[in-house]
């Protein structure tokens, strides 16, 4: 678990596959994200257990958790991972929306960007990011961050951000 002021990190359990039903099936996510349709309780429920092993499958999915209710707020992720080149993606959902624009998506990014550079002792995070995503952008750079190109997702046009422990 990886704690800090205001919440944790935590794995992933099945107990959590309905919230993340839910967030994952909000259309108004699905600009942000690689979702193309509607899931099921059985993709998530696999998609758990695929998440908990990073060294396995190059992917690492933490529940953002109020550290005053428990609540699942939202989530983390590690992904694309690469221990040789010692890099991976990094992607963040605050997937209640009560706890937006509050700073919670940046204690959290901001957890996982320490526990990645300091545990796991890579060197380099990436992230692409809508430009018209304001509040992620903030919360990025805010970390660290930077743009370091204009590329194209779901032909979309997205910027891709960088935190490097190297430069």
């Amino acid at each position: 678990m990886i704690t800090s002021k205001n919440l944790y990190l935590r794995p992933v359990l099945r107990s959590d596959a309905p919230l993340i039903l839910e967030w994952e099936n909000d259309p108004s996510l699905w600009e942000v994200t690689e979702t193309k349709g509607p899931f099921t309780l059985e993709d998530i429920l696999y998609y758990i257990e695929q998440s908990n092993d990073l060294w396995g499958n190059s992917q690492l999915r933490l529940m953002i958790c109020d550290r005053n209710t428990d609540d699942g707020i939202g989530a983390v992720d590690l992904f694309d991972f690469n221990a040789h080149l010692k890099k991976a993606g990094i992607g963040i959902l605050i997937g209640n929306p009560a706890y937006r624009n509050r700073g919670f998506g940046f204690e959290a990014l901001n957890a996982l960007v320490t526990f990645a550079t300091v545990d796991l002792r890579l060197h380099q995070l990436e992230c692409i990011i809508h430009p018209d995503n304001h509040a992620s952008i903030r919360i990025f750079e805010k970390c660290n961050f930077k743009p370091t190109g204009v590329s194209y997702f779901k032909d979309r046009r997205v910027i891709k951000f960088v935190h490097s422990t190297t430069l």
